[in-house]
Protein backbone atom coordinates (compact mmCIF):
# COMPACT_ATOMS: atom_id res chain seq x y z
CA UNK A 1 0.00 0.00 0.00
CA UNK A 2 1.15 3.47 -0.72
CA UNK A 3 1.66 6.33 1.79
CA UNK A 4 -0.43 9.44 1.51
CA UNK A 5 1.32 12.23 -0.33
CA UNK A 6 2.44 15.33 1.50
CA UNK A 7 0.00 18.19 1.45
CA UNK A 8 -3.11 16.12 2.17
CA UNK A 9 -5.18 17.06 5.17
CA UNK A 10 -5.58 13.51 6.22
CA UNK A 11 -3.36 10.47 6.49
CA UNK A 12 -4.49 7.00 7.45
CA UNK A 13 -2.30 5.91 10.32
CA UNK A 14 -4.44 3.47 12.27
CA UNK A 15 -4.27 3.80 16.04
CA UNK A 16 -5.05 0.64 17.97
CA UNK A 17 -4.03 -0.19 21.54
CA UNK A 18 -1.50 2.62 21.49
CA UNK A 19 0.40 1.33 18.47
CA UNK A 20 0.72 3.01 15.10
CA UNK A 21 0.76 1.13 11.84
CA UNK A 22 2.67 2.27 8.76
CA UNK A 23 1.34 5.34 6.97
CA UNK A 24 -1.56 4.46 4.72
CA UNK A 25 -1.55 0.80 5.75
CA UNK A 26 -4.22 -1.23 7.46
CA UNK A 27 -3.30 -2.78 10.84
CA UNK A 28 -1.61 -6.15 10.69
CA UNK A 29 -4.67 -7.85 12.15
CA UNK A 30 -6.69 -6.63 9.19
CA UNK A 31 -4.44 -8.15 6.54
CA UNK A 32 -6.91 -9.66 4.11
CA UNK A 33 -4.94 -11.59 1.52
CA UNK A 34 -1.90 -13.79 1.64
CA UNK A 35 1.42 -12.82 0.14
CA UNK A 36 2.78 -15.23 -2.43
CA UNK A 37 5.98 -15.50 -4.40
CA UNK A 38 5.81 -14.76 -8.10
CA UNK A 39 7.96 -15.46 -11.09
CA UNK A 40 10.97 -13.20 -11.38
CA UNK A 41 10.12 -12.44 -15.01
CA UNK A 42 6.62 -11.71 -16.24
CA UNK A 43 5.30 -10.86 -19.64
CA UNK A 44 3.68 -7.52 -20.41
CA UNK A 45 0.09 -6.98 -19.34
CA UNK A 46 -2.37 -8.99 -21.44
CA UNK A 47 -5.09 -7.20 -23.36
CA UNK A 48 -8.81 -7.81 -22.97
CA UNK A 49 -10.78 -8.79 -19.86
CA UNK A 50 -9.41 -10.87 -17.03
CA UNK A 51 -9.65 -14.61 -17.56
CA UNK A 52 -10.22 -17.51 -15.22
CA UNK A 53 -12.55 -15.74 -12.79
CA UNK A 54 -14.04 -17.07 -10.60
CA UNK A 55 -12.47 -20.52 -10.79
CA UNK A 56 -8.80 -19.66 -10.44
CA UNK A 57 -6.64 -18.18 -7.73
CA UNK A 58 -6.37 -14.43 -7.44
CA UNK A 59 -2.62 -14.61 -6.90
CA UNK A 60 -1.30 -17.82 -8.43
CA UNK A 61 2.47 -18.05 -8.35
CA UNK A 62 3.81 -16.69 -11.59
CA UNK A 63 0.37 -15.85 -12.94
CA UNK A 64 0.44 -13.48 -15.92
CA UNK A 65 -3.24 -12.48 -15.88
CA UNK A 66 -5.39 -10.97 -13.17
CA UNK A 67 -8.14 -13.32 -12.11
CA UNK A 68 -10.02 -10.57 -10.33
CA UNK A 69 -13.36 -9.67 -11.95
CA UNK A 70 -12.81 -7.33 -14.91
CA UNK A 71 -15.81 -5.09 -14.08
CA UNK A 72 -19.00 -4.99 -12.02
CA UNK A 73 -20.96 -7.00 -14.58
CA UNK A 74 -21.57 -9.82 -12.08
CA UNK A 75 -22.70 -7.51 -9.27
CA UNK A 76 -26.39 -7.82 -8.37
CA UNK A 77 -27.40 -4.22 -9.05
CA UNK A 78 -30.90 -4.77 -7.65
CA UNK A 79 -29.28 -5.27 -4.25
CA UNK A 80 -27.14 -2.15 -4.65
CA UNK A 81 -30.26 -0.13 -5.51
CA UNK A 82 -32.47 -1.52 -2.73
CA UNK A 83 -30.00 -1.83 0.15
CA UNK A 84 -31.07 0.38 3.07
CA UNK A 85 -29.11 3.63 3.19
CA UNK A 86 -27.40 4.88 6.32
CA UNK A 87 -26.43 8.27 4.77
CA UNK A 88 -26.32 10.60 3.04
CA UNK A 89 -22.98 11.88 4.26
CA UNK A 90 -22.42 15.45 3.12
CA UNK A 91 -18.72 16.27 3.25
CA UNK A 92 -17.03 19.63 2.95
CA UNK A 93 -13.40 18.91 2.01
CA UNK A 94 -12.46 22.34 3.33
CA UNK A 95 -14.35 21.84 6.58
CA UNK A 96 -12.94 20.79 9.97
CA UNK A 97 -12.34 17.09 10.73
CA UNK A 98 -15.09 17.18 13.34
CA UNK A 99 -17.70 17.13 10.56
CA UNK A 100 -16.18 14.18 8.70
CA UNK A 101 -18.11 10.91 9.01
CA UNK A 102 -17.20 8.12 11.39
CA UNK A 103 -16.06 5.06 9.39
CA UNK A 104 -18.06 2.76 11.65
CA UNK A 105 -21.24 4.59 10.62
CA UNK A 106 -20.64 4.31 6.86
CA UNK A 107 -22.44 0.97 6.70
CA UNK A 108 -24.64 -1.22 8.88
CA UNK A 109 -25.48 -4.87 9.37
CA UNK A 110 -28.83 -4.37 7.63
CA UNK A 111 -27.07 -2.87 4.62
CA UNK A 112 -24.43 -5.60 4.46
CA UNK A 113 -27.09 -8.33 4.71
CA UNK A 114 -29.07 -6.71 1.90
CA UNK A 115 -25.98 -6.56 -0.32
CA UNK A 116 -25.01 -10.18 0.41
CA UNK A 117 -27.73 -12.41 1.93
CA UNK A 118 -25.17 -15.01 3.05
CA UNK A 119 -24.19 -12.50 5.77
CA UNK A 120 -26.36 -13.29 8.80
CA UNK A 121 -24.89 -11.23 11.63
CA UNK A 122 -21.84 -9.75 13.31
CA UNK A 123 -19.28 -11.54 15.46
CA UNK A 124 -19.02 -9.08 18.32
CA UNK A 125 -18.87 -5.32 17.98
CA UNK A 126 -17.30 -3.57 15.03
CA UNK A 127 -13.68 -2.54 15.59
CA UNK A 128 -12.86 1.09 14.81
CA UNK A 129 -9.52 2.88 14.72
CA UNK A 130 -8.49 6.49 14.23
CA UNK A 131 -5.82 8.12 12.11
CA UNK A 132 -3.32 10.93 12.32
CA UNK A 133 -4.29 14.28 10.85
CA UNK A 134 -1.43 15.23 8.57
CA UNK A 135 0.77 18.00 9.89
CA UNK A 136 -1.05 18.36 13.22
CA UNK A 137 0.31 15.60 15.41
CA UNK A 138 -3.26 14.83 16.47
CA UNK A 139 -5.55 11.93 15.70
CA UNK A 140 -8.86 12.29 13.93
CA UNK A 141 -11.89 12.90 16.17
CA UNK A 142 -13.77 9.97 14.61
CA UNK A 143 -12.93 6.45 13.48
CA UNK A 144 -11.29 6.50 10.06
CA UNK A 145 -11.26 2.71 9.64
CA UNK A 146 -13.76 0.10 10.78
CA UNK A 147 -13.77 -3.69 10.61
CA UNK A 148 -17.02 -5.67 10.66
CA UNK A 149 -16.48 -9.31 11.61
CA UNK A 150 -19.23 -11.34 10.02
CA UNK A 151 -21.36 -14.39 10.68
CA UNK A 152 -22.25 -16.11 7.42
CA UNK A 153 -24.12 -19.12 6.10
CA UNK A 154 -20.84 -20.52 4.75
CA UNK A 155 -18.82 -19.95 7.93
CA UNK A 156 -16.81 -23.10 8.78
CA UNK A 157 -16.87 -24.64 12.23
CA UNK A 158 -14.24 -23.40 14.64
CA UNK A 159 -13.77 -19.99 13.01
CA UNK A 160 -15.33 -17.93 15.78
CA UNK A 161 -12.53 -15.34 15.77
CA UNK A 162 -10.99 -15.67 12.31
CA UNK A 163 -13.93 -15.72 9.93
CA UNK A 164 -15.00 -13.44 7.12
CA UNK A 165 -14.95 -9.69 7.52
CA UNK A 166 -15.42 -6.35 5.76
CA UNK A 167 -13.33 -3.20 6.30
CA UNK A 168 -14.14 0.36 5.31
CA UNK A 169 -11.57 3.14 5.57
CA UNK A 170 -11.52 6.86 4.86
CA UNK A 171 -8.11 7.53 3.39
CA UNK A 172 -8.31 11.20 2.40
CA UNK A 173 -10.86 14.02 2.34
CA UNK A 174 -9.36 16.91 0.44
CA UNK A 175 -9.56 18.72 -2.88
CA UNK A 176 -6.26 16.98 -3.62
CA UNK A 177 -7.79 13.50 -3.13
CA UNK A 178 -8.28 12.91 -6.89
CA UNK A 179 -4.59 13.60 -7.54
CA UNK A 180 -3.66 11.30 -4.66
CA UNK A 181 -5.85 8.57 -6.15
CA UNK A 182 -4.35 8.95 -9.63
CA UNK A 183 -0.85 8.77 -8.16
CA UNK A 184 -1.68 5.51 -6.33
CA UNK A 185 -3.37 4.07 -9.43
CA UNK A 186 -0.36 4.87 -11.61
CA UNK A 187 1.97 3.23 -9.11
CA UNK A 188 -0.22 0.11 -8.93
CA UNK A 189 -0.37 -0.13 -12.72
CA UNK A 190 3.42 -0.11 -12.72
CA UNK A 191 3.49 -2.97 -10.23
CA UNK A 192 0.92 -4.81 -12.33
CA UNK A 193 3.37 -5.13 -15.20
CA UNK A 194 5.38 -7.40 -12.91
CA UNK A 195 2.48 -8.89 -10.94
CA UNK A 196 -0.70 -8.63 -13.04
CA UNK A 197 -2.54 -11.17 -10.88
CA UNK A 198 -2.62 -8.56 -8.12
CA UNK A 199 -4.38 -5.73 -9.95
CA UNK A 200 -7.71 -4.80 -11.48
CA UNK A 201 -9.02 -1.34 -12.47
CA UNK A 202 -12.69 -0.33 -12.20
CA UNK A 203 -12.90 3.23 -13.56
CA UNK A 204 -16.66 3.30 -14.20
CA UNK A 205 -18.55 1.85 -11.26
CA UNK A 206 -22.08 2.91 -10.37
CA UNK A 207 -22.79 6.22 -8.62
CA UNK A 208 -19.68 7.93 -10.06
CA UNK A 209 -17.27 5.72 -8.13
CA UNK A 210 -13.94 4.58 -9.50
CA UNK A 211 -11.79 1.97 -7.79
CA UNK A 212 -8.80 -0.25 -8.34
CA UNK A 213 -7.92 -3.47 -6.54
CA UNK A 214 -4.36 -3.49 -5.22
CA UNK A 215 -4.61 -7.16 -4.14
CA UNK A 216 -5.42 -6.16 -0.56
CA UNK A 217 -8.48 -3.92 -0.89
CA UNK A 218 -10.33 -1.64 -3.27
CA UNK A 219 -8.95 1.88 -3.28
CA UNK A 220 -11.81 4.13 -4.38
CA UNK A 221 -12.59 7.73 -5.24
CA UNK A 222 -15.86 9.65 -5.13
CA UNK A 223 -15.48 13.38 -5.63
CA UNK A 224 -12.96 14.63 -3.09
CA UNK A 225 -13.18 11.52 -0.92
CA UNK A 226 -10.63 8.72 -1.19
CA UNK A 227 -11.96 5.63 0.61
CA UNK A 228 -11.03 1.96 0.74
CA UNK A 229 -13.17 -1.19 0.98
CA UNK A 230 -11.56 -4.51 1.84
CA UNK A 231 -12.17 -7.78 3.57
CA UNK A 232 -11.86 -11.52 3.35
CA UNK A 233 -14.17 -14.43 2.66
CA UNK A 234 -13.38 -17.54 4.71
CA UNK A 235 -15.04 -20.80 3.67
CA UNK A 236 -12.57 -23.36 4.98
CA UNK A 237 -9.26 -24.02 6.67
CA UNK A 238 -7.24 -22.99 3.64
CA UNK A 239 -7.09 -19.68 1.81
CA UNK A 240 -8.77 -19.82 -1.60
CA UNK A 241 -8.08 -17.00 -4.04
CA UNK A 242 -11.24 -17.92 -5.92
CA UNK A 243 -13.23 -17.15 -2.76
CA UNK A 244 -11.56 -13.76 -2.57
CA UNK A 245 -12.34 -12.96 -6.20
CA UNK A 246 -15.98 -13.81 -5.56
CA UNK A 247 -15.95 -11.68 -2.38
CA UNK A 248 -14.92 -8.68 -4.48
CA UNK A 249 -18.14 -9.14 -6.49
CA UNK A 250 -20.35 -10.16 -3.58
CA UNK A 251 -19.58 -7.36 -1.14
CA UNK A 252 -16.58 -5.13 -1.90
CA UNK A 253 -17.72 -3.58 -5.20
CA UNK A 254 -21.41 -3.40 -4.11
CA UNK A 255 -20.48 -1.62 -0.87
CA UNK A 256 -18.22 0.80 -2.76
CA UNK A 257 -21.11 1.59 -5.12
CA UNK A 258 -23.54 2.15 -2.23
CA UNK A 259 -21.03 4.47 -0.57
CA UNK A 260 -20.83 6.32 -3.86
CA UNK A 261 -24.53 7.05 -3.60
CA UNK A 262 -24.20 8.21 0.01
CA UNK A 263 -21.00 10.29 -0.06
CA UNK A 264 -21.78 13.79 -1.23
CA UNK A 265 -19.42 16.76 -1.20
CA UNK A 266 -20.63 20.29 -0.57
Amino acid sequence: MKPVAKGMKFVAVAVSSGALSAVGAMPAAADSRVAVSVATKASSLPTGPATGYPFGYVMDEGSKTSLLPPNDGDVDQSRVASAPRVGPFTINPNGPPTVWPDACKLTSLAQLKALEPSITGLRGNHAGSKAELLGTGHTAPHNTQCQFNLKTTFEPQGYGSTGSYVIVQIEAIDTGAPALYREALTAQKGEAHKYPAQYADYPNLKNSVQCFDDSTELQCLKGDVNFWVGGQKVTGGDYFGSDQAIWVVQIEIPLAEVLGAELKTS
